[in-house]
């Protein structure tokens, strides 16, 4: 008797759990319409994209977010493309007279998002000319990448890049991976530049810099 009376509240309780759906329906809606909302003026496939992320990278792009968000959604959708190789008649030295390595650095990595790898060679030939040499690079992919010479050290901001409007723009990256390499102009003071910054045109946002040592 006892069983089929626990038998009977248990039925009771079913169908008013049944009955009663209506109004508690709309709090498991509520939590599922949240989730799909995600973060507000992301793109769908971008935010599936973001939703897959490690912690600490959706954090560092909800720290973007909260600044700019178109800016956010470049990084994203650049962040999706394969990598570009720099063109192969870059991956040896080109023939120098009598080159002289006077500088020479490695990138660092800015944050889990921006982040660059590989060793910097600056080299000085007999007639001046001077060389900026990248190798074993790779850099993370971003809109309009160029390399900068800067006369700040480790550079995390624009202005900083910019110190004391010494910065020598050495025109667009060839690649986000690979090695390559720039002219500087002849009559540059090296001695006044301590970093080879890879910049983000189209964000104004430093993605690496390799701290230069100049002998």
């Amino acid at each position: 008797m006892r069983f089929r009376g626990i038998l009977i509240v248990l039925g009771a309780v079913l169908i008013a759990l049944t009955y009663s759906f209506p109004l508690w329906q709309p709090l498991f809606n509520r939590d599922a319409g949240a989730a799909d909302q995600g973060i507000p003026g992301l793109p769908a496939n971008l935010q599936a994209i973001y939703n897959v992320l490690p912690p600490e990278q959706q954090a560092a792009y909800q720290a973007v977010m909260a600044q700019n968000m178109q800016a956010a959604i470049d990084m994203l959708n650049a962040s999706l493309q394969p990598p570009v190789p720099a063109p192969a008649d870059m991956q040896s030295l080109p023939s120098m007279a009598g080159p002289v390595e006077v500088g020479s650095g490695a990138f660092e990595r800015v944050d889990v998002l921006r982040w660059g790898r590989g060793d910097v060679m600056i080299y000085q030939q007999v007639d001046d000319s001077k060389l900026l040499r990248m190798e074993n690079f790779s850099v993370a992919s971003g809109p309009s990448l160029r390399v900068v010479l800067s006369a700040a050290a480790q550079p995390l901001t624009v202005e900083e890049m910019r110190q004391s409007e010494l910065d020598i723009d050495l025109g667009q990256l060839a690649g986000n991976t690979g090695n390559q390499h720039y002219e500087i102009p002849a009559d540059t003071d090296l001695a006044q530049y301590r970093s080879v910054v890879i910049y983000s045109a189209t964000l104004n946002m430093i993605y690496s810099y390799a701290p230069l040592i100049i002998r």
